[in-house]
């Protein structure tokens, strides 16, 4: 009988820095930028492909230089990130983020993919970028024993006094998620029982799914659930190319 003992696994680490000597100096700014402890992570987007587009020429050298131009370091985590979907010259994330949607709608029989998906909006994304610029900071500068006073309110965070914590924004305050035209068009106002269930719906009438600015998805109740057959159909839809590119990854 033959028996097959598993051994420990061995890394050549001067092999490994070798290799990757030319990434190095970026490796830590990329890291932070595309998600860690206090930075939000892309959909979509692991170290695999930090490395690859690394390894393809993109850096990010301005993170953690506090006395950079923030439109300087905006657009270097801008072509990043982009680069990180597939995406190249953009002057904005939200010309990435319709990039993006433009192949998935052209790849897919889906009129409208998940959000989760698709890359922020410019507004959502400098605010990230703002706590990545001093979340590198602060790596940077670990072994300083004195760090100057800094304001973290200007770098993607706002002050809850009563909690007292910091909270992360998400967009500028009086930032609007799209045209006033765009949000009269793809919203209704059913919020009674059994919601969305006739052509009184505004979405179901001009047969498209609910979205997440429609009133019968604020009321979280099963009873008052969307009763749009065409939401669930593109829930059901999204739930399964998710699961697609997820296998993929």
């Amino acid at each position: 009988m033959v028996y097959f003992k598993s051994t420990r696994a061995t890394t050549d680490i001067k092999a490994t820095v070798k290799k990757y000597q030319q990434i190095i100096p970026y490796l830590p700014a990329a890291h932070c930028l595309s998600g860690c402890d206090t930075v939000a992570q892309y959909h979509g987007i692991g170290k695999k492909t930090i490395i690859k587009k690394l390894e393809e020429g993109f850096i990010v050298k301005y993170l953690s230089k506090l006395d950079s131009n923030l439109k300087d370091v905006f657009k270097e985590c801008t072509d990043f990130i982009a680069a990180c979907h597939n995406v190249k010259s953009v002057d904005n994330m939200t010309a990435a983020r319709l990039s993006v949607w433009a192949k998935k709608v052209g790849h897919a029989q889906l009129k409208a993919p998940s959000f989760a998906s698709l890359p922020p909006t410019t507004e959502s994304f400098c605010e990230n970028v703002k706590r990545a610029h001093l979340q590198m900071y602060f790596w940077m500068s670990a072994q300083n024993l004195v760090l100057p006073k800094i304001d973290v309110t200007q770098y993607g965070r706002e002050k809850d006094d009563e909690n007292k914590i910091l909270n992360p924004i998400s967009v500028p305050k009086n930032t609007k998620l799209a045209p006033d035209f765009i949000l009269e068009l793809a919203k209704c106002s059913c919020k009674a029982n059994d919601p969305c269930s006739s052509n009184r719906c505004g979405c179901l009438s001009n047969g498209v799914s609910c979205s997440l600015m429609c009133k019968c998805m604020m009321d979280k109740r099963d009873e008052n659930k969307c009763k749009n057959p065409l939401t669930k159909f593109v829930e059901t839809a999204q739930n399964e190319s998710e699961s697609k590119e997820s296998d993929n990854e």
